[in-house]
């Protein structure tokens, strides 16, 4: 949400956005320990495929290092080869609706299994992870590096949302939890307060909310719920 209103500045659009939280940054968070780095709750690791991520670092001065390599443990080649045909398996659509740990404890040996997840660095964090999309994720980011933000990736939220702040064009309002939307353009929150729009985006929605309106009846047919993360919106007029 918040890198697409970093580029939507020079369009001069007037945005109204709620926060169902009292802070910015959804999944990154970042939690302060006294005497010690701080503890990401959220997002972690990024490597150099992360353009977008990279240039926002590089744009607002914040420093990341070097994080995790995989350079320490090597793959046989068997091993290589078996987790090759098993990524192209997990694009069938039967594992939409999978865990990773459910299909892949099945497919290699435990010890396999063990291995690939230290080399891949996740560890038991992964053990719930939607098959197919884990699986796309490893295909797409098999690199040696990764980096992480020794102040904690909080620190680029925080810098963007001041950023922002200064757009006389964007109005921020927190723990406004939207749970409906009514005749496509009326937005009702838990505080019971009503907001209008000509156009509305759904950032991680409750799909309660949307699921009586007919633009998003195709959408939500379309898709499983698993993988509804983000629903956006391209309207004819620009």
């Amino acid at each position: 949400c918040l890198y697409f209103l970093y580029l939507c500045r020079a369009h001069n659009l007037r945005v109204c956005i709620l926060e169902k939280s009292s802070r910015v940054g959804g999944r990154i968070h970042s939690v302060p320990i006294e005497g010690a780095p701080p503890i990401e709750t959220g997002a972690l690791r990024f490597n150099k495929n992360h353009v977008l991520l990279l240039q926002l670092l590089r744009h607002y001065n914040i420093t990341y290092d070097p994080f995790i390599t995989k350079t320490n443990i090597q793959l046989t080649k068997e091993l290589n080869r078996k987790l090759g045909r098993f990524l192209k398996e997990c694009k069938r659509k039967l594992y939409n609706y999978q865990t990773f740990a459910s299909v892949a404890t099945n497919y290699f040996s435990e010890a396999e299994y063990t291995l690939l997840k230290k080399w891949y660095g996740y560890n038991e964090d992964w053990e719930g992870s939607n098959c197919a999309n884990l699986a796309r994720q490893i295909a797409l980011e098999d690199v040696d590096q990764y980096y992480h933000v020794p102040a904690g990736l909080t620190s680029l939220v925080e810098a963007l949302y001041a950023d922002l702040t200064t757009c006389p064009n964007y109005e921020f309002f927190m723990n406004e939890k939207v749970v409906k939307i009514a005749d496509d353009n009326n937005i009702y929150t838990s505080n019971d307060h009503h907001y209008t729009a000509d156009h509305i985006i759904l950032a991680c929605p409750n799909i309660e909310a949307i699921a009586g309106l007919d633009a998003f009846v195709p959408v939500l047919k379309s898709v499983g719920q698993q993988t509804l993360n983000r629903i956006y919106a391209k309207f004819r007029d620009g």
